[in-house]
């Protein structure tokens, strides 16, 4: 049995700058979408709870696995190996 996994997050808008286009990130075996998301946290630096970058989750911030959207998902739904991870701001400008 596997104690890791990886799932791609592809990022758009201005989150492109901390994540880059593409990222594969490494959890662990079992892990869930808060886990993630609070993993993107540190990764972009994000010191306010519930946000990625300057986007907060839930209201500002369209988060997809595998298509779904998460929030019907719920941020208790385990990953697995293989997921795919959009980050889609609802507005940013350009």
């Amino acid at each position: 049995m596997k104690n890791r996994l990886k799932v791609r997050v592809r990022a758009f808008g201005d989150l492109k700058k901390s994540l880059g286009n593409e990222s594969i990130i490494d959890l662990k075996s079992g892990a869930r979408i808060s886990d993630l998301l609070s993993r993107l946290s540190v990764i972009t630096r994000t010191f306010r709870k519930g946000h990625i970058g300057a986007h907060k989750v839930g209201s500002d911030l369209l988060i997809t696995v595998n298509g779904k959207n998460m929030h019907v998902l719920g941020e208790s739904t385990s990953l697995k190996d293989g997921d795919v991870i959009d980050l889609v701001p609802l507005v940013w400008g350009g």
